[in-house]
């Protein structure tokens, strides 16, 4: 294998990702390769430096960009009426038990409603009626109607 190819199986070796054969075989050539070796230093600085905890900090020109947009969008606002949302499109949140309880209420007074004024909650008194059915023989039927 060439220098290359060896340089190549270096990443590969520092994840854990090459077969016990082919690191021995690495590291017998970097043993007797300084450009090998001083390639894996390099890669080895290079992912040290990149576990750091820096802080990636953004140009300036973006920060100046991001400012003057939003002062200008404030500006644009300022000359408006800010009106607040209608009543059913607001979002009203309250603990689960509070929810539960309100539920129970309109529950309890929906039946109290319904039964005061409500005529299915009244009981007829059945009536009694005679039906003649016109078939040999004559039989009459007695049954209570509504």
């Amino acid at each position: 294998m060439k220098c290359d190819e060896y340089q190549e199986q270096l990443s590969a070796m520092i994840d854990n990702e090459l077969a016990d054969g082919e690191v021995e075989e690495l590291f017998l050539h970097m043993g007797g390769c300084v450009a090998c070796r001083a390639a894996l230093r390099s890669q080895l600085e290079l992912r040290s430096g990149l576990r750091e905890d820096a802080p990636l900090l953004a140009p300036k020109e973006l920060d100046e960009k991001v400012l003057s947009t939003v002062s200008r969008a404030g500006a644009q606002l300022d000359g408006r009426r800010v009106m607040g949302r209608a009543v059913w499109q607001r979002h009203v949140s309250m603990p689960w038990p509070l929810a539960a309880a309100i539920a129970g209420l309109f529950l309890i007074g929906g039946l109290a409603v319904t039964s005061v004024w409500s005529p299915f909650g009244k009981i007829p008194e059945p009536q009694v009626r005679v039906v003649y059915v016109t078939a040999l023989p004559t039989v009459e039927v007695n049954g209570y109607f509504p």
